[in-house]
């Protein structure tokens, strides 16, 4: 199933919080009016990506497994050192993580 945002709801959405933020700094103004500008002048189409799914599996470094990682299986995207598979998203391919564990293929 394909995931979309519907545009004009998430302009209303941030117009109606831009009207809301009597409390914020002024600098919070400027940025809710670029995003909102941003988003008016998005040429959305019909024919959008689908989402791609993927999960994080289990990779090292080196041969010698010192240095544990995870790795997306939808584009091989890999990250050693600190802990990143509790992201819903890639960072790299923006695939949603959400096809289960290393575990399951078993």
């Amino acid at each position: 199933m394909r995931e979309y945002l519907d545009k004009q709801k998430l302009l209303m959405a941030l117009n109606n919080e831009y009207h809301d933020m009597s409390a914020m700094p002024a600098s919070y103004y400027a940025g809710f009016k670029y995003a909102i500008k941003l988003i008016e002048i998005l040429n959305v189409s019909e024919e959008a990506a689908p989402v791609r799914h993927g999960r994080w599996k289990l990779c090292y470094e080196d041969d010698r497994h010192q240095i544990e990682g995870d790795e997306c299986t939808a584009c091989g995207f890999q990250h050693y050192g600190t802990v990143i598979n509790h992201y819903r998203y890639c960072p790299a391919c923006g695939a949603k993580m959400d096809l289960g564990d290393e575990s399951d293929d078993q």
